[in-house]
């Protein structure tokens, strides 16, 4: 096994712990939020695009990241050579670069949705801070 591989290796064995991670706090934190009695929090969720948007992106990272968990422990843990007859060994190498790629495109996926999600909460803020320090400056 070269290095890099090794390393990828290590990288994929790391990801449920991660993702579980992320999973756990993202929960915590959408629960906060829909139970929060703030009126910040009770202003942003009261605009059905934001909240919409921001719901649907917190679900997506929160399907991702336990799918990513699954997904990282079955490459890690099952024999591809296991499970397809001894004529099909020549395609095991594709196949194990191909569930690669995936699992990069699952990490690139989840880090894009995280980031959406994490920059419409922060713009719902930022909006509503700025339309109610406007309202109470005018009033």
């Amino acid at each position: 096994m070269t290095k890099d591989k090794f390393f990828e290796r290590l990288i994929i064995n790391a990801t449920p712990e991660v993702s579980i991670s992320i999973f756990g706090i993202l929960l915590a934190f959408m629960g906060i939020i829909l139970q929060s009695p703030n009126d910040t929090i009770k202003a942003m969720l009261a605009n059905d695009d934001n909240y919409e948007l921001f719901m649907s992106y917190g679900g997506r990272v929160e399907l991702n990241s336990a799918i990513l968990t699954i997904y990282s422990l079955v490459i890690t843990n099952i024999h591809v050579s296991l499970l397809f007859p001894e004529f099909l060994s020549s395609y095991i190498p594709l196949i194990k670069q191909i569930a690669a790629a995936f699992y990069w495109g699952m990490i690139a996926k989840l880090f894009v949705d995280l980031y959406y999600y994490i920059r419409i909460f922060k713009l719902s803020f930022k909006t509503y801070n700025s339309t109610n320090t406007r309202n109470t400056t005018t009033s």
